[in-house]
């Protein structure tokens, strides 16, 4: 779709690995809206939980660009 030009789509897959959300942000600074996110309720998923080891401590940050700076075992909070 052309809404989606333009913008970079951040995919979450569930523990199976199937695809559960996505985050799509603009490229251009003045595009509104700047997120365009799945219609999927943020509060029945874990972004991106294929990757969530539940037995090491879980870092918590704001959104999907937090996540992929802070490294391994985050989970942005949407």
């Amino acid at each position: 779709s052309r809404s989606y030009r333009r913008r970079v789509i951040v995919p979450s897959f569930d523990c199976e690995g199937k695809l559960n959300y996505y985050v799509a942000r603009s490229i251009d600074a003045d595009r509104v809206p700047r997120y365009m996110n799945s219609k999927v309720s943020k509060n029945d998923i874990i972004f991106n939980e294929i990757d969530v080891d539940w037995s090491k401590p879980i870092v918590l940050v704001e959104g999907v660009f937090d996540a992929m700076k802070c490294g391994e075992n985050v989970i942005p909070i949407l």
